[in-house]
C-alpha cells in the first residue's frame, strides 16, 4: 500500500501543529452505525461508506491525521458479537479506508490502539506468558500440527498466537485449528518464511499471517557470482559486500539481499518474481479467497 502523503509526520510537526481527531465510535453510535453496549466497529465490513463519509468529514474539518478505525477491533470484543473469524479482514479494512480517505487530502495515516482487558497489570507476566513451546525437529509439518494440536487442548484453546520459523511449522499449526473446528482469523498464526505455495494458500484464506519471499533467482545470481570469483582466487567481490556477519571468530563479509514480507494484500509479488502463478496458489480451497478473485478479474 502506497503513502498517501509524502511529508512524515516529523516533517509536518517542524512546521507546526498536526491535527488528528478521533471518536468516531461514539460518532458512528449516533448516527446509528455502532451498537451502544460491545461498541465494536462492525460498521467497517458493513457499512464502509458510512466510515469512508466520517472520515472525509475529519479531513474536511482540518485533520491532517485519518485515524483508522481499530478501536475495538481485536479478537475478544469480536467475539462478543461473533465475529472473532473476521479480525484480519476488519483490520486490513478499516487501514485500506482510512488510506483510502487520506489519499484525498494528503493526509497522513494512524492506527488506533483501545484499551483491552487482555492484558492484566495485576498479573503482567501471565498475561504475555507462552503457554506452549517445542523444538520441532526438520521443520516438520507434522510434527508441529500435533505439537498445535496438544497445546490446544492442554489450555482449553487459550491461545492468542501461533509462532513458527518456517512455512512448515506454521502449516502445521494451521492444520491443527482446522482439525479443531475453529475458522480462519480465530488464533493468529504468523513467523513464517520460504512462501512455499501452500503457505500461500493459507494466507490468501485468512489462516496465515504472512510469509517472507527471498528471490531465489536473485539468490542463485548472487552466489554464483561469489562462487565464480572465491575459485578465480579473487575472494568475495568487494562491489557485492553489504555488513558482515560475526561467527564468533571473525567478522565474515557477507552479502545481505533484499527480502518481502508477504501478505494477504501483496500476494502478487511472488507471482511479479516468478515464483509462482495464481493458479498454482489459487487452488485447494484459495479460490474463493478475495485475493484470487481479483486476480482472476484480470
Amino acid at each position: 500500500m502506497s503513502r498517501p502523503s509524502k511529508r512524515t509526520f516529523l516533517e509536518r510537526l517542524s512546521d507546526g501543529t498536526v491535527i488528528g481527531a478521533e471518536g468516531y465510535v461514539f460518532e458512528l453510535e449516533r448516527r446509528g452505525y455502532i451498537k451502544a453496549g460491545p461498541y465494536v466497529p462492525e460498521v467497517i465490513l458493513d457499512e464502509p461508506d458510512a466510515l469512508r463519509q466520517l472520515h472525509r468529514e475529519f479531513l474536511r474539518a482540518g485533520a491532517d491525521v485519518m485515524v483508522a478505525l481499530t478501536y475495538y477491533a481485536h479478537r475478544k470484543k469480536l467475539k462478543d458479537v461473533g465475529r472473532e473469524g473476521q479480525l484480519e479482514e476488519l483490520n486490513r479494512q478499516a487501514v485500506r479506508i482510512a488510506n483510502e480517505i487520506a489519499a484525498e487530502g494528503g493526509a497522513l495515516v494512524a492506527g488506533n490502539i483501545c484499551n483491552t482487558w487482555s492484558y492484566d497489570p495485576a498479573d503482567p507476566k501471565r498475561s504475555g506468558e507462552v503457554v506452549c513451546e517445542q523444538y520441532t525437529q526438520n521443520w516438520d509439518p507434522t510434527l508441529a500440527q500435533a505439537f498445535a494440536e496438544d497445546c490446544l487442548t492442554k489450555t482449553g484453546g487459550d491461545v492468542d498466537v501461533f509462532l513458527g520459523m518456517n512455512d512448515g511449522t506454521t502449516g502445521g499449526s494451521v492444520v491443527a485449528l482446522i482439525s479443531q473446528g475453529y475458522q480462519p482469523g480465530e488464533k493468529l498464526v504468523t513467523g513464517g518464511q520460504d512462501a512455499t505455495v501452500e503457505a500461500l494458500r493459507y494466507i490468501a484464506q485468512g489462516w496465515q499471517d504472512n510469509s517472507v519471499l527471498k528471490d531465489l533467482k536473485l539468490e542463485a545470481n548472487y552466489a554464483a557470482d561469489v562462487v565464480a570469483s572465491i575459485l578465480a582466487g579473487k575472494g568475495v567481490p568487494k562491489e557485492v559486500i553489504n555488513g558482515k556477519v560475526n561467527n564468533k571468530f571473525m567478522d565474515v563479509p557477507a552479502v545481505f539481499l533484499p527480502v518481502t514480507n508477504i501478505t494477504a494484500d501483496n500476494l502478487g509479488d511472488v507471482v511479479k518474481v516468478g515464483m509462482w502463478t495464481w493458479p498454482q496458489i489459487c487452488q485447494g480451497g484459495a479460490q474463493n479467497a478475495p485475493a484470487c478473485k481479483a486476480a482472476a478479474s484480470k
